[in-house]
């Protein structure tokens, strides 16, 4: 299984977990994590890898996943078009808007990133590793809305049916002990919620 450097999450600051790879030229980083203690993780793990340049995947523009962005040195970014309205203008240039599904090899590295319909955030983006595994941040999640869990009915369909393209069996979500969860599993609890919806709304929710 292709070799994963994993930094896991904080609460205080909130921060999500960071997943880095290496390529045969360059490095890549899924989400940055927010904060001096998910910051001073991520330079750690990179000195390992000596003077190769850095691309960064951002899942979504929540600051938990990109609140560092602007303090890493890097090469490139990917995100999505929505993503990158929240960054600062060094980095917009620095950014390639993913709409739909990229493809990156560098050696015997190969990266899907996807697009992803979702609920939680507009503009979530997937980056599956070799086939193998396929990070999904935060985008199974629901919203919140006057102290309801929301999910987007149409939305939600979209999403079942680009999950289950994906070439992978195992996802892994963000903030979640247990990282890895079979694809199968993650599908079906979606299911589960989209078969609790009425077709005539546009909105399932969960809550008082």
């Amino acid at each position: 299984m292709t070799a994963i450097n994993y930094i896991g999450s904080y609460t205080e600051p909130l921060s999500a977990d960071i997943f880095i790879v290496e390529g045969e030229k360059n490095v890549y980083m899924y989400d940055t994590g927010n904060g001096e203690k998910s910051l001073n993780d991520v330079k750690n793990v990179l000195c390992a890898y000596g003077d190769k340049m850095v691309n960064v995947i951002l899942s979504h523009f929540h600051p938990d996943h990109m609140g560092n962005i602007d303090k890493i040195n890097k090469e490139k970014i990917y995100a999505s078009a929505n993503t990158i309205k929240y960054m600062n203008e060094k980095d917009k240039e620095l950014s390639e808007i993913v709409s739909d599904r990229l493809e990156i090899t560098d050696g015997k590295l190969n990266l899907d990133i996807i697009y992803l319909p979702s609920s939680h955030a507009k503009g979530c983006i997937a980056m599956n590793i070799n086939r193998e595994i396929c990070l999904l941040g935060d985008a199974t999640y629901s919203t919140m809305k006057a102290g309801q869990i929301v999910y987007n009915r149409s939305l939600l369909s979209e999403e079942i049916a680009t999950l289950d393209k994906i070439d992978t069996k195992k996802f892994v979500l963000s903030h979640q002990k247990g990282l890895f969860k079979s694809k199968e599993s993650v599908i079906n609890e979606l299911k589960e919620i989209y078969k609790s919806s009425n077709k005539n709304d546009a909105y399932i929710s969960f809550g008082k």
